[in-house]
């Protein structure tokens, strides 16, 4: 009897040992996140616009993965689109290179204005940041 005993002990265990792996396998299918994370955004489509009465700016804008770039611009203008993550900074600057006039700089989220400024006179500066998805 003790080696029949033996035989069934280790046979249940490698028959407990597949139903163990079966089950497993089949929920690594199985999401277990929240509600919310499955509607919030994990990249956001982010450009820069500079407009106004002024002739021209230099214009100092982040890109994604924490870099700036820096350039002189004819107003208006609108950047690229660039691929934003969640918490990246998102930073436009413009000063105006005239004697007169207006700049205005947005950061334009998903084609909707998410922030805005304007600056007037010579050689001023407008600038604006957001904190990528964040509320205002």
């Amino acid at each position: 009897m003790s080696k029949n005993f033996s035989k069934h002990f280790w046979s249940s265990i490698g028959f407990l040992m597949l139903i163990i792996l079966a089950i497993a396998s089949s929920s690594s299918d199985v999401s277990y996140d929240s509600p919310n994370t499955s509607t919030s955004k994990k990249s956001y489509r982010i450009q820069y616009r500079v407009s106004g009465t002024a002739d021209s700016a230099d214009i100092t804008i982040s890109v994604p993965g924490g870099g700036t770039e820096q350039r002189e611009v004819v107003i208006p203008c609108t950047s690229p689109t660039y691929t934003f993550k969640k918490m990246e900074h998102a930073y436009i600057s413009a000063q105006n290179n005239g004697e007169f006039g207006s700049v205005t700089v947005e950061i334009i989220v998903d084609g909707i204005t998410k922030k805005k400024a304007t600056s007037s006179g010579a050689y001023k500066i407008a600038t604006v940041s957001w904190f990528v998805g964040m509320e205002d």
